[in-house]
């Protein structure tokens, strides 16, 4: 499964400085995943997967959160953030929120 396009989100107003931007994510020209985050953190940047807040029912009604998806493979991760954040470099550098990889 390749990466065939990645658009970048101006996030300029998130009020959490590590947060740099957002993306959607196309996959063989057929599948879109949205929400991915891109942060910056202590050993550099990296990408997060999209959550979804939920309370569990419980007697201490814990707020829990989950991935509204994610790579099953470790590979494919790193497959993924490899490419975000290369296209992202491009992003910052040059203003184009489009990237094909």
């Amino acid at each position: 499964m390749k990466i065939t396009k990645v658009k970048y989100y101006d996030t300029k107003e998130h009020r959490n400085p590590k947060f740099l931007a957002c993306c959607s994510v196309v996959i063989d020209n057929v599948l879109m995943l949205n929400g991915i985050r891109i942060l910056s953190g202590e050993k550099g940047r990296y990408i997060i997967m999209p959550i979804r807040k939920s309370i569990k029912e419980s007697a201490t009604l814990k707020k829990n959160s989950e991935d509204v998806f994610h790579p099953v493979k470790q590979e494919y991760f790193a497959y993924m953030s490899e490419v975000i954040l290369k296209g992202y470099e491009i992003y910052e550098g040059k203003g184009s929120t489009v990237y094909l990889p």
